[in-house]
Parts: C-alpha cells; structure tokens; sequence
C-alpha cells in the first residue's frame, strides 16, 4: 500500500494484498512515501478498512496535568475510540453499529485499568443524519 504497489499496480493497494491481510493474524501500516502523485495511498487504506471490516481506532489517554484531570474527567486514563469508516467520515456509510463497536471497546478497556468512565467525542452531525440521538 505504497508507491511500490501503485508503481507495480498503479493501484496503492490490489485484491492478492487484501487476501493476504484477511488471511494474517495481524496487519501493521507505517507512514507511506508517496510524494504528490496522481494516485494516491488514502484510498487503498479506505479500502482495506472496509475490505476487513475494520472502522474503529482507539488511543488510550494520559493527561499531563492533574489540573487538565480535574477539569474533564475523575480518572487520569481514558479511553478515547473514533469511528473510521470506508469513506472516512463519510454520513452515508456510518452506522450505529460501527459507532457501538468502538464504544464497547472503549468500555472493555477501561474496565480492564479498573476505570469506571468513558470519554467519548463524537461526531454528532453523523450520528444525526442516522437518527442517532447520541445515547449509545
């Protein structure tokens, strides 16, 4: 998923890379060198995500102030999950599902530190054009 692959393929990323990714125990990116050409790396990743079913990203939060704790949330570790789709962001290929699959993990990973609550940013003109109320 890199100039190799559109160089080879003229595509960032082929059907034979999507199998082999499904078939791995696991799948690790790095930063593309792509430069400013016509074809691109972003859509191959789109693609992967959704060849895999794969949309959600979690980073795990450490404040580094007791003051910025104090001012948000009671405990100084957060779980914090975005929801990628294939289209990144994209209304029309949103669902709740993909929205209550990251927040279960998140859920699942706070309990796991001994955490009793979840910060959770979402993107609420999406969760709208659902007819999401934002109560997950």
């Amino acid at each position: 998923m890199d100039r190799c692959s559109i160089d080879a393929h003229g595509t960032a990323l082929t059907d034979e890379t999507i199998a082999a990714a499904k078939s791995a125990d696991a799948v690790l990116l790095g930063g593309p060198e792509c430069g400013n050409g016509a074809v691109r790396p972003e859509p191959g990743l789109l693609k992967l995500r959704k060849g895999m079913d794969i949309n959600g990203k979690l980073w795990p939060c450490f404040f580094a102030s007791g003051s910025l704790v104090d001012a948000s949330l009671p405990e100084a570790s957060v779980c914090r999950g975005t929801v990628l789709s294939s289209s990144l962001y994209t209304p029309a290929l949103f669902t709740l599902a993909s929205a209550e699959r990251v927040d279960r993990m998140a859920g699942f990973l706070a309990r796991g530190r001994g955490d009793k609550k979840v910060g959770s940013l979402d993107k609420a003109n999406l969760l709208a054009t659902k007819g999401h109320d934002g109560d997950i």
